[in-house]
């Protein structure tokens, strides 16, 4: 990965390696090349090859349309996040503190550089202020196995 250039984001997580070799979960993938320092988004995918492999992994994007040429600029800025099922109400960064909402309770990871998980919390929101670390994302998982990963919120200053 670290020899290919010019691309958005890479997968994070594939619904049909669930039955097929392979693994599904890549995030460990994209934290070793956000820790090196590059800017790439995670998006979740189905890969469908089936019709029961249909629903259940896609990639929620922040668009003013649903037009392709909006949808398809909105998911190479980022402006998106992969999930299964769990949906964040609301995600951002006020005040310099990243802060989420999430649909359903869930179990909340602040993952930074390395994948190390900085902190947890459990419940439909959660807060956290970074401290120096390059990188942060967020990604939560409810009791039925419902997921979601948030993009990577950069450190803003040195």
């Amino acid at each position: 990965m670290v020899e290919l250039h010019d691309y958005a984001g890479i997968e994070i997580y594939n619904h049909v390696i669930n039955r097929l070799p392979g693994r599904a979960l890549a995030t460990d993938d994209w934290d070793a090349m956000l820790t090196r320092g590059y800017p790439i988004w995670g998006y979740a995918n189905q890969d469908a090859h089936r019709p029961e492999d249909f629903g259940h992994a896609w990639n929620m994007v922040l668009s003013p349309t649903a037009t392709i040429s909006d949808l398809l600029y909105h998911l190479e800025k980022g402006h998106c996040y992969g999930s299964t099922g769990l949906v964040f109400a609301d995600i951002g960064m006020r005040d310099g503190t990243i802060q989420i909402r999430l649909e359903d309770e869930a179990e909340i990871r602040f993952v930074g550089p390395g994948g190390q998980v900085l902190g947890t919390a459990s419940g439909r929101q959660a807060s956290w202020l970074p401290d120096g670390q390059s990188y942060i994302r967020v990604e939560a998982e409810n009791a039925a196995g419902q997921r979601a990963w948030s993009q990577p919120f950069w450190r803003l200053s040195e």
